[in-house]
């Protein structure tokens, strides 16, 4: 018996989506991208610029097509975000400089309008610089508005949009030092950010229990863990496989959309259009792969690896059902 495997891992919508990446997750991301995009224009419109952009944004990730990016960064730009928008318009003007000929006359001067506004914004770019003690342990992190930055961000002026940042310090034992700065347009700042105090002497220390025999659950355990992250190994790299061969297959859209008109192709359109077709195959077949042995991956890793693994797993292992209409991911009852 197969039934719909709805939580966990994947869920149905989303595995069957990315499964048959190269034609239907394309054309559903379009239309959902499509409806973002006049919904921040309606937002725009009223003035909601706080969930206009965000709209815009959501709509470029779904469907990264130059008119949405264009259209982030003139909606950045009204709400004072002065460095993201430099950021989106620096990227629209660098994809303009490697569309073709007919592809830049179909952009209505967007061209010039972006290094219009790019020249206006870039004095306006505030900068922060990060600083923490020499002697900081390497594994501290530091933190920026939750992100994480690489020691090589730091001492560095980053580039940063107006208004609060807060900053963090944070040791590998949970203890952290915490700064908020107001930052205004055009103006440099720089943070020090201080080791948080030493832990008190009071601080229990855990100790360590006994170590684990070779008959302890724990060791038993060990076995089918180290097959789950086998297993998940081999559907990590299915998944690797699907997702670049399905970035390939879009890759070929904008060859077909620009040599073929209906059903009819000239030979650069034919050669691309099968091209998509056979990466399309080898995507959908490496999704199945990753996703299959992901799923039996989570089965061996929920049973908790014990010596009864082998015979559950058999019991529960993850079925990849395909037709013309998607792919959905079931467990068979028995095999």
């Amino acid at each position: 018996m197969v039934f719909s495997f709805r939580s966990g891992l994947l869920g149905t919508a989303g595995l069957a989506c990315v499964l048959a990446a190269s034609s239907p997750c394309a054309a559903q991301d379009a239309a959902a991208a499509e409806a973002l995009f006049k919904k921040g224009l309606a937002e725009l419109e009223a003035g909601r610029l706080d969930s206009a952009c965000p709209a815009f944004a959501e709509s470029l990730r779904l469907d990264p097509r130059p008119g949405s990016l264009f259209t982030l960064a003139e909606c950045e730009a009204k709400a004072g975000l002065v460095a993201s928008a430099a950021v989106h318009y620096g990227d629209y003007l660098g994809r303009f400089s490697r569309m073709t000929a007919a592809e830049q006359s179909k952009q209505r001067g967007r061209d010039e309008i972006s290094k219009t506004a790019l020249a206006k914004l870039q004095p306006r770019v505030p900068k922060l610089t990060i600083r923490i003690p020499a002697d900081a342990p390497a594994d501290a992190t530091v933190l920026r508005n939750g992100s994480a930055l690489g020691r090589a961000a730091l001492g560095v002026p980053l580039p940063v949009d107006p208004g609060e940042q807060t900053l963090v310090l944070r040791m590998r034992d949970g203890r952290e030092t915490r700064r908020t700065v107001n930052v205004k347009e055009s103006t440099t700042e720089e943070v020090q950010l201080e080791l948080p105090d030493a832990p008190s002497a009071s601080t229990p220390v855990a100790t360590p229990g006994p170590s684990p025999t070779a008959d302890s659950p724990t060791l038993k355990k060990s076995g089918g863990h180290t097959l789950a992250y086998v297993v998940g190994g081999v559907g990590l790299a299915g998944l690797a496989v699907g997702g670049i061969t399905g970035a390939m297959v879009l890759g070929k859209k904008s060859t077909i959309e620009d040599h073929c008109v209906d059903t009819q192709c000239d030979a650069t359109g034919k050669d691309a259009a099968d091209s998509a077709q056979t990466l399309g195959l080898v995507s959908t077949i490496g999704f199945g792969v990753g996703v299959v042995g992901l799923g039996l991956s989570t089965v061996l890793l929920l049973s908790g690896g014990t010596a009864e693994t082998p015979q559950r797993a058999r019991r529960t292992l993850p079925v990849l059902v395909a037709s013309e209409h998607g792919a959905w991911l079931g467990l068979r009852g028995s095999l």
